[in-house]
């Protein structure tokens, strides 16, 4: 026959467990209450389109935000250069002769916070912006083709790029985001996550593969389907496990993590030409994605059906460009059924009509939905953290032994403990 103490124990064990499913409950219903659902709302902002250059003009831009009813600001800070002094980056970004003389990502953050605001940093990936100014401080970094020569990529802004797969490039901008996260943004986007057209014969990247598959890369070609499948295997891993180490870094520190990604998970990009980015398989260690769609109407349909067909955890916000409203209606309609949010590339572009129609379907507050289920978490434990209490008030009022006191505290806290870990768990 079971003792009263037994009995007691199961029968707070079991109210603990009742009582931790309603507070889940309870806790969706608090993040899901009325004029509150989820939808990413992110404005982009371009610093080199010189809109910026000082701090009125962030503040009255910021306003501007704030009253659209957006939620994330997403800056390009830069990459090899930054827009702010860096530590790690080899200079700052000039803007027609304008350099910032203060800290202009530590400025966003402050009065993106103030607004209530979540600032994101946008970090450009590979791209040497030295070579622009003729620097040119890391070449034996650069991507090369056969022959050794720099591999130069469609965009003509960019003269060269930095091969992914060089452990010191890595380790490079892994310290430019460890860096970013220290000033206290909210969450890193990467940009031009892929090779940029192009695999890269750097020598390293033909060491590591011919110590695999003792074949090196200059003694095949596409011809070769077998091999060349090897290779592209090879790029698209070198971009992936990137992917993956910056997420534990970002994820260390408790924030989140967005990649722009083509509109298909695929090596080749729609060109044919080489990207080595399959993102659907970032799954379990990206917060978000924005895919860049920035088609006609009746593509962007084609990619809302894509990605509707395709099972993601992470969420998915896809652009609207500031143009006809009525495009941008069903466009906006579209994302709204099949996506999580919406991404403004790029905000300098909102004209006064485009900017007045956003507003007004922006009226209703939101929630980020790649931060729903740690906000679930969190109130739940505080939940229990105020069952917690008021068992330990009544316990003391009824002059309860201090050992019994303590033993029904210890099991009250444990699904606090569990609430808190499951949300720690997210972030690994």
């Amino acid at each position: 026959m079971a003792k009263p103490d037994d009995l007691r124990i199961a029968f707070i064990v079991l109210l603990v467990i009742i009582c931790s499913s309603a507070f889940i409950q309870i806790a969706f219903n608090i993040t899901t209450a009325e004029n509150k659902y989820e939808e990413g709302r992110i404005v982009t902002i371009k610093l080199d389109s010189g809109q910026y250059k000082t701090q009125e003009e962030i503040d009255a831009k910021i306003r501007q935000i704030d009253q659209l009813g957006a939620n994330i600001i997403s800056l390009a800070v830069g990459g090899s250069l930054t827009y702010y002094p860096s530590e790690v980056s080899q200079g700052q970004i000039s803007i027609t002769d304008f350099t910032y003389d203060f800290d202009v990502l530590e400025y966003f953050i402050q009065k993106g916070k103030e607004k209530g605001l979540k600032v994101y940093a946008i970090v450009d990936l590979w791209i040497d912006y030295s070579s622009r100014t003729g620097s040119e401080n890391h070449s034996e970094w650069w991507a090369v083709d056969r022959q050794g020569n720099p591999v130069t990529p469609q965009a003509s802004w960019i003269k060269y790029w930095f091969s992914p797969a060089i452990p010191e490039v890595r380790e490079f901008y892994f310290s430019i985001i460890e860096e970013i996260l220290a000033k206290g943004v909210d969450g890193i986007i990467l940009d031009f996550v892929r090779y940029l057209d192009k695999p890269s014969y750097d020598p390293y990247s033909l060491e590591k593969f011919t110590e695999t598959y003792s074949v090196s890369p200059l003694d095949f070609d596409e011809a070769d389907t077998q091999m060349w499948a090897k290779w592209e295997t090879f790029m698209t891993e070198t971009i992936t496990t990137f992917v993956k180490e910056a997420s534990k870094i970002v994820h260390s520190k408790f924030k989140y993590i967005g990649c722009n990604v083509f509109t298909r998970p695929s090596i080749h990009g729609s060109d044919g030409y080489g990207i080595f980015q399959e993102w659907d398989s970032w799954d379990n260690f990206v917060d978000f994605y924005k895919v860049m769609e920035y088609g006609d109407l009746k593509t962007f349909q084609e990619t809302i059906t894509y990605l509707r067909n395709i099972d993601l955890r992470s969420a998915t916000y896809l652009p609207i460009i500031p143009e006809d409203i009525n495009i941008m209606k069903q466009k906006l309609e579209s994302i709204r059924l099949s996506a999580d949010g919406v991404s403004i590339y790029n905000f300098e572009r909102l004209s006064g009509n485009s900017y007045q129609f956003l507003k007004e379907k922006f009226e209703s507050k939101v929630l980020l939905p790649h931060t729903r289920l740690v906000q679930v978490l969190k109130i739940g434990a505080l939940l229990n953290i105020v069952l917690l209490c008021f068992v330990t008030i009544y316990q003391l009022y009824k002059k309860m032994p201090i050992i019994k006191i303590a033993m029904n505290l210890f099991i009250l806290i444990l699904p606090t403990i569990g609430l808190l870990f499951f949300a720690y768990l997210y972030f690994l």
